[in-house]
């Protein structure tokens, strides 16, 4: 891999249902004083975070870390609070009706502890879809760090790739590593 593909955007030229994509440019996720390393610890906790969810097919996990390394909040993919926990509820395609995304339910954890997640980096244990995107735009996050879309992951491309213009368009850095 280009050593300098850690460095940048990767928004491929194209198109994605109006939404137009640039080219690569400087990325801001790895000035912040994070290392590789510190990525993968929080790529790592995401991970764990996702085994808390009861989806059957994809669990998620998201953390949100401020700018000096603490973590901020937490989520995971699942049902919103009070809602019952039955499994017909967890299957497609009533799930997609139900389920809180991970970087949303982070973000919404944010809220709930009056804690801001202005100028903080999330990490998500899979490419954050369009919607939480535009939440985590809307949210003062200035940096998104995943792993790069996997082999079987076709079906989400097409939010995936809004979601790259979103975050290019909005000035949001983002990096995406390599599982591993």
């Amino acid at each position: 891999m280009d050593p300098s593909a850690h460095d940048r955007r990767l928004i491929p030229e194209g198109r994605a249902d109006g939404i137009t994509a640039s080219s690569p440019v400087p990325s801001k996720a790895m000035s912040t004083h994070f290392g590789e390393h510190w990525h993968r610890r929080f790529l790592g906790l995401s991970e764990q975070i996702a085994t808390w969810s009861k989806d059957p097919s994809r669990g998620v996990g998201a953390v949100i870390v401020s700018p000096s390394k603490q973590i901020v909040s937490t989520g995971f993919n699942g049902l919103p609070r009070g809602v019952e926990d039955r499994p017909e509820r967890l299957e497609r395609p009533v799930k997609y009706d139900l389920i809180v995304h991970a970087e949303m339910n982070a973000i919404i954890q944010c809220a709930r502890n009056g804690v801001t997640p202005i100028d903080c980096a999330i990490y998500s244990s899979f490419f954050p879809c369009v919607n939480c995107a535009l939440a985590i735009v809307q949210s003062g996050i200035e940096t998104v760090v995943t792993y790069r879309p996997a082999d079987g992951d076709e079906h989400w491309l097409e939010s995936i790739e809004k979601s790259r213009v979103v975050f290019d368009e909005a000035g949001v850095a983002f990096l995406e590593l390599e599982r591993g």
